[in-house]
């Protein structure tokens, strides 16, 4: 009978998965949608299945891995070249992810497993192969360079320096001029793109705020993007001339992945995942090239990612601990496999479904459908697709009570400056003045300098006839600078003036 090693590793990864189930469903208003779950489930299942094959074949699926890395590439020239539509309108390159970083995050890892290989090709003479290696690490490494991720560039010099250290020992008296090399690459980097740079700094210095609430457990998953703009709020209420005012904007990644499993998951959730990665028997390159691009962007948000890291994982497993029969572990992902397509066949149709009523009734709205769609907001209220395009479906109808509560729940799951004036202009319009002033103060101070926001809480003073605010929230808005001024604002500061002009107290300010 063969039998499997049940590793130190496979402990760890038990533990966390443990953990993460245990926090989750001991949250009271958790906020893990279906398709979380799902994500869940094909990580776990992924880990089990790799730990099934042999050595052999898990070399064979890097090996794919880096070829898909390859292919990634060719779509994002395509995009590159016009050939093909790129998913983000401010960058030209995204492949199939919906910006740049992600894909550089991807395709970094796949160029370092290629480079890899081309190694061994090189010590083994296969000349063919080595040489069929080089156009996919040239193509890669091209569109690393245009994804304009520093995050990956740093992540790809460090951990191909560790990849170098592999095949050729560098002693203690290199340490030196290879750290002098990183820092210097490093803040080459931050005065490349300055300004994208203080923003990021900005964020983590807010987030710092968020560990205080539950450092030792967190405050639970997905809790990072329900919780940072209201901080950002409350920085910009306590200081109304900071230097960020112009920088900061809608945002809901912490750009440190380390900072944001602190908040989410606390000290512990961070600790199991150290455990998990110390114990394993090789420190894969890859992992490296993920723990630095983790310092500045959110790998472990992005599914393809997530999978590709519990792949290395599951391939290099630490010390054995026991054995059991194979067939055990085979039967586990077996039935895990049947139970997650049924689900995830359930989930998508169900999806497919919820989206063509909400086609339906934007294209034609009817109380029945509208009703309908409300009734699935129980089972839903954590689907971001569906409580976003209901909010927007029913505020647009003058559906204002419906509306309501779609727009404070997407308040609680993925809260903007965006979210929160639709939200306080909702509550405008159902003479819910005192709400609907505070939510237009948080949205103003989310995002400073979006005009919108102003503009909505001037509306609300105006039309409520509170015309002392009114006018102090006009002048603020016409002597004020904005992110971007382009037609709105000149609009926006247009319809002030005029306000301005019929006011007495106005045209005396004047």
């Amino acid at each position: 009978m063969t039998k499997q090693a049940f590793t130190y590793t496979d402990l760890y990864a038990c533990a966390f998965a443990l953990y993460l189930i245990c926090h989750t469903v001991g949250t009271s208003d958790n906020l893990m949608d279906k398709n979380d779950w799902l994500i869940w489930g094909c990580v776990a299942l992924c880990y089990a299945a790799v730990r099934c094959l042999t050595q052999s074949c898990q070399y064979k699926l890097l090996g794919i891995i880096a070829i898909t890395g390859f292919i990634q590439s060719l779509i994002a020239w395509g995009q590159f070249c016009g050939w093909a539509e790129s998913n983000h309108n401010n960058f030209p390159v995204t492949g199939s992810f919906k910006n740049p970083a992600p894909l550089a995050g991807y395709i970094g890892a796949c160029l370092i497993l290629i480079v890899e290989f081309m190694s061994l090709c090189y010590k083994e003479n296969r000349k063919t192969i080595f040489t069929l290696l080089i156009p996919a690490a040239a193509s890669i490494s091209g569109i690393i360079i245009l994804s304009y991720s520093r995050a990956a560039w740093i992540a790809l010099l460090i951990s191909l320096i560790h990849l170098l250290a592999r095949y050729r020992k560098i002693r203690y008296r290199h340490l030196f001029p290879v750290a002098v090399l990183c820092l210097s690459c490093l803040a080459a980097l931050y005065f490349l793109k300055k300004e994208s740079a203080d923003a990021r700094l900005f964020i983590w210095k807010n987030s710092g705020q968020l560990l205080h609430t539950s450092p030792l457990t967190g405050s639970g998953v997905n809790t990072f993007a329900s919780r940072y703009m209201y901080t950002q709020a409350e920085y910009f209420a306590n200081h109304p001339d900071s230097p960020y005012k112009l920088k900061a904007s809608d945002n809901s990644h912490a750009f440190n992945e380390y900072l944001r499993i602190i908040v989410e998951y606390g000290i512990i959730g961070l600790i199991l995942l150290f455990l998990l990665f110390r114990s394993m028997s090789f420190f894969h390159p890859v992992l490296s090239f993920y723990c630095i691009f983790a310092f500045f962007s959110y790998p472990l948000e992005i599914t393809p990612i997530i999978l590709l890291v519990t792949v290395m994982a599951a391939s290099y497993p630490g010390k054995n601990i026991c054995y059991y029969p194979r067939y055990i572990l085979i039967t586990i992902c077996l039935s895990v496999s049947c139970l997650l397509s049924y689900r995830a066949w359930r989930f998508k149709s169900e999806e497919r479904e919820l989206k063509s009523m909400i086609h339906e009734y934007g294209c034609l709205p009817g109380a029945g459908l509208e009703d309908k769609l409300f009734g699935y907001y129980p089972c839903y209220k954590n689907n971001h697709i569906y409580i976003a395009s209901c909010a927007m479906q029913f505020y647009k109808n003058k559906s204002y009570p419906k509306a309501e509560v779609m727009l404070r729940r997407a308040s609680v799951l993925f809260p903007s400056s965006r979210i929160l004036y639709d939200l306080g202009n909702c509550c405008h319009r159902l003479q819910k003045y005192e709400e609907a002033e505070r939510f237009l103060s948080i949205a103003c101070n989310m995002a400073p300098g979006h005009v919108l926001p102003q503009y909505y809480l001037f509306r609300h003073y105006a039309e409520t006839g509170q015309t002392h605010k009114a006018l102090n929230s006009a002048h603020t808005i016409i002597h004020s600078k904005f992110k971007q001024e382009g037609s709105t604002a000149l609009q926006v500061k247009h319809l002030v003036k005029e306000y301005l002009s019929k006011t007495k107290e106005g045209g005396e300010r004047q």
